[in-house]
């Protein structure tokens, strides 16, 4: 599979996500990313999950028992997992020194959160020499 190069984000989705965020504005937040296709990613939910994150003030960690359970829940049909969100509750929508450390799906979709003003953006990581790479996201009703 090639590294995603389109992102579909539907507004009620994008929406969902900021709510989140906005539930737990000192805390990063985090999720993953339901959807189908390859290099057109079109995400059809974000599924909210706990921040197991020693520090969730500054870092996010998906709980792995959660990110299991959907596995199991998309496996053998159309969906599965295409990435993740977390929020920067202080900080631009933007990848950090440490979101590249963990990055290391090269067809992950991440997509960051920023609250002031409420934004989604999203990105690819296809080598972590490089970094990441912007994603056009489309929005729809």
């Amino acid at each position: 599979m090639a590294a995603p190069s389109q992102l579909i984000l539907p507004d009620a989705v994008r929406d969902a996500m900021i709510g989140h965020a906005q539930r737990t504005p000192a805390l990063e937040c985090c999720g993953l990313l339901i959807g189908i296709g390859d290099e057109l990613v079109t995400v059809l939910e974000a599924c909210a999950v706990r921040n197991i994150a020693t520090t969730p003030q500054r870092r996010f960690e998906i709980d792995p028992q959660e990110q299991f359970r959907l596995l199991r829940e998309t496996r053998g049909g159309d969906l599965r997992i295409v990435g993740h969100y977390h929020s920067h509750p202080e900080g631009p929508p933007e990848p950090s020194a440490y979101d590249r450390d963990m990055a290391h799906d090269p067809e992950a979709v991440w997509c960051i959160i920023g609250l002031n003003p409420p934004v989604v953006e999203a990105f690819v990581c296809p080598d972590q020499a490089i970094g990441f790479v912007r994603l056009p996201v489309i929005a729809r009703p």
